[in-house]
């Protein structure tokens, strides 16, 4: 358990946002809606503002999941369920129990909702009413600009701005984009999925191994690494400086 959770007398819990992810990652591979091929990632960005607290793709649909911890608050949520909708084939708001009446009716129809207990259960409270309805342009800003370039048939290297490669997409349908966005997806994940599936046991996902699914989780220990021997050189060096001045004194 983390840190930021709440335990009362009864043994109710306050869960945080790594603890939620967690649940919900051990719940879609206990359900099989994902499994040890999936590819997976912790704060997907879809675009400048708006990033997916985990977006996962199984082989066959592209799913956004939005966590709303005991901590958090729905403020965003209205505006983050539209962004899912405009990418995702599949998308699960998943709250604590305690947002519940503030969400049952009116909000995010195009989404499954779920709760989790003070106790850990989650429970589906609604399957999504209507199907998310896919942008070409939203699935595109998913894209880096090479691939978003080999997409629409412009040549390597040519000097293009991102804006006219979006005019390009009028010819393209919107599955092929679709399709693009999820290879790109795979091929950016895959190391950092696969790592996560190695520290996970069955199918038990603890919040600690949330760190496996950064792409940049070896620069940063390299980072740490680094800075651990500069520090101890320095340390190691001012003792010989001591004594180095203490003679010439």
């Amino acid at each position: 358990m983390s840190n930021a959770q709440r335990i009362d007398a009864q043994g109710a819990v306050k869960y945080d946002e790594a603890d939620l992810k967690a649940i919900v990652l051990t719940k879609l591979l206990s359900e099989k809606v994902a499994d040890r091929k999936s590819f997976i990632s912790n704060e997907f960005k879809l675009g400048p503002e708006r990033r997916a607290d985990i977006a996962l793709f199984n082989g066959t649909d592209f799913i956004g999941v939005e966590v709303k911890s005991d901590f958090d608050n729905l403020k965003r949520l209205e505006g983050q369920h539209s962004a899912y909708s405009k990418v995702f084939d599949r998308i699960i708001v998943v709250v604590a129990e305690r947002h519940l009446s503030r969400i049952v009716h009116g909000h995010c129809e195009r989404a499954d909702l779920w709760s989790v207990s003070p106790f850990g259960q989650v429970r589906l409270i609604r399957e999504a009413q209507e199907a998310p309805i896919a942008s070409k342009t939203a699935l595109a800003d998913l894209l880096q600009k090479s691939d978003l370039a080999k997409l629409v048939g412009v040549e390597r290297g040519s000097r293009i701005t991102r804006a006219a490669l979006y005019s390009k997409l009028e010819e393209i349908d919107v599955e092929a984009v679709r399709a693009a966005v999820v290879q790109s997806f795979n091929g950016r994940f895959e190391i950092s999925s696969r790592r996560f599936f190695k520290n996970v046991t069955g199918v038990e996902v603890m919040p600690r191994h949330l760190t496996r699914l950064s792409r940049f989780e070896q620069q940063r220990k390299n980072i740490r690494i680094h800075k651990r021997q500069n520090e101890q050189f320095w340390k190691e060096w001012a003792k010989v400086a001591d004594e180095v001045f203490a003679v010439s004194d």
